[in-house]
């Protein structure tokens, strides 16, 4: 919207003068916006709160030293996808994702693959439990009830206390289930149960998964970011 409001300026405008337009947030939308109006003769200045750009596409440092993605780090369908064509004219390595699921402890640790694929299979299967249960039942579900709280309940049932380290199982899944909170941009103690059926889930989740190895995307926002005026 800002783009186009900006191009009806421009054709109001002297043809010699060039518009200075504002945009506000550093994010992927806002650099992307940025990057067009300037390929189009515009005047751009970002305007960011936080002392960083990117938004949701971060890094930070654990306290074990391992530098891991915070917020979104793989390209979800690679057909015909805009995404990957910008990852490709950025240069990012990626790899292709295969079907382990590799699990990690708080402390960097990396979990057999069996165990891996046990709590990632039962973090999954409480979303969509969580689904079916707003679907069927959002009506009479209490607005407070977090998807946090629905989580808490599953986990308890699928890892009672007459299981073997069932404290530790049901610590494991629910540390998991705050990936949930990364794919959507909310953390899940702040997501409705009530309303969880409204989260739509990206079509074609068979297709390949790009998942890029390291963060050259950003030169190139930053490199926008330096010619903005």
């Amino acid at each position: 919207m800002a783009t186009k409001m900006a191009f009806a300026q421009c054709r109001k405008h002297d043809p010699a003068s060039k518009p200075h337009v504002a945009v506000v947030g550093a994010g992927l939308s806002g650099l992307r916006c940025a990057d067009v109006l300037l390929q189009h003769g515009f005047k751009v200045t970002i305007i960011e709160a936080r002392s960083r750009i990117g938004g949701r596409l971060h890094q930070e440092r654990l306290p074990n030293g391992h530098l891991v993605d915070v917020g979104p780090n793989w390209i979800h369908g690679t057909a015909e996808n805009p995404i990957l064509d910008l990852a490709n004219q950025t240069k990012t390595t990626t790899s292709r994702w295969d079907v382990n699921s590799y699990v990690f402890d708080e402390s960097g640790v990396l979990f057999p693959v069996d165990q891996g694929e046990k709590y990632a299979g039962a973090m999954w299967d409480i979303i969509q439990e969580a689904f079916k249960h707003s679907n069927r039942h959002g009506s009479e579900t209490d607005g407070n009830k977090s998807l946090a709280d629905f989580f808490r309940e599953k986990v308890a049932e699928r890892f009672p206390d007459s299981e073997t380290d069932f404290e530790r199982q049901r610590q494991i899944v629910l540390l998991m289930s705050e990936l949930w909170g990364a794919f959507v941009g909310s953390p899940i103690s702040r997501q409705s149960l009530k309303f969880f059926w409204l989260e739509e889930c990206i079509e074609g989740g068979k297709d390949p998964m790009e998942k890029p190895l390291h963060p050259s995307s950003l030169p190139s926002c930053m490199h926008i970011c330096a010619t903005c005026g």
